[in-house]
């Protein structure tokens, strides 16, 4: 996930509010039943996003620090509970897991080899911490580059375009059947699940309104993310968000929609 370079005031002027339905659909309920999706909605003071600050690159240092001192080498982390759920669930997608590991898994596997995690901002880097600290997938995107005022988790149709994050230019086709996160345009914003994220939600400076999603596949995934996400509304590392709204969608809540979300023209 990436942050443009320099921080600068954002102005509000042409500033839309629309609401935005999230939903999860019934398939990949039957695919993982224990799935839960946390959501944490939160806006970004008008000033605009810093693209580090030192507390938040503490926090996810020790982070490191944790994961490193927990597991002596990547296979014992693969081998946690959490890690063996989202293979088990990404095989059961239709996805080597292997070869498209799920983006706890691959965040986690890349610090336990001895390399830091690049400092991006507040957001991501609480986002990148928490997750190192879970094993849980944990994300941030910018609900500006939502389309339609509606996002999906579901099996893609075969008509969705990616664009890869950091390659503005590419346009991918996702193949029909693969679990992406896909707005009411057909833009895919993730492929393979949370393998990757799309470009056109990644956190920018001028970043307002940003949805945190945490996720979980394993049994009492509703008391874990529900923990989880109350840490990351508690992070003192991000105590200038005022935190609009939290929610969590399960089998039994597939759905919700949040009101006054603020959508800022792009700059010319």
């Amino acid at each position: 996930m990436a942050v443009e370079a320099e921080p600068s005031p954002r102005s509000t002027e042409g500033t839309q509010e629309t609401k935005l339905a999230i939903a999860v659909e019934d398939e990949i309920f039957r695919l993982s039943p224990h799935y839960v999706l946390g959501l944490i909605m939160l806006r970004a003071p008008t000033t605009g996003l810093a693209c580090e600050t030192s507390r938040s690159s503490k926090t996810l240092a020790e982070a490191e620090e944790r994961i490193r001192k927990e597991y002596s080498d990547v296979a014992a982390f693969i081998a946690s509970p959490r890690i063996v759920a989202w293979r088990e669930a990404y095989r059961r997608a239709g996805v080597n897991p292997k070869r498209f590991p799920c983006a706890s898994e691959a965040l986690g596997s890349r610090v336990i080899k001895g390399k830091d995690l690049p400092r991006l901002g507040a957001i991501v880097d609480v986002c990148n911490a928490t997750s190192l600290d879970t094993g849980l997938p944990v994300a941030a995107c910018d609900l500006n580059g939502v389309a339609s005022g509606a996002l999906f988790v579901r099996r893609a149709t075969g008509e969705e375009c990616y664009t890869p994050l950091g390659r503005p230019e590419r346009q991918e086709q996702v193949g029909r059947g693969e679990i992406i996160y896909v707005d009411g345009e057909s833009k895919a914003h993730s492929r393979r699940w949370n393998w990757k994220q799309s470009h056109d939600v990644r956190i920018t400076r001028h970043s307002c309104n940003i949805l945190i999603t945490v996720e979980s596949v394993i049994p009492g995934s509703s008391d874990i993310v529900s923990r989880t996400c109350e840490e990351i509304r508690q992070a003192e590392v991000l105590s200038q968000f005022p935190i609009l709204r939290t929610h969590l969608l399960s089998a039994d809540c597939p759905e919700t929609t949040f009101d006054d979300i603020a959508i800022v023209a792009e700059d010319e």
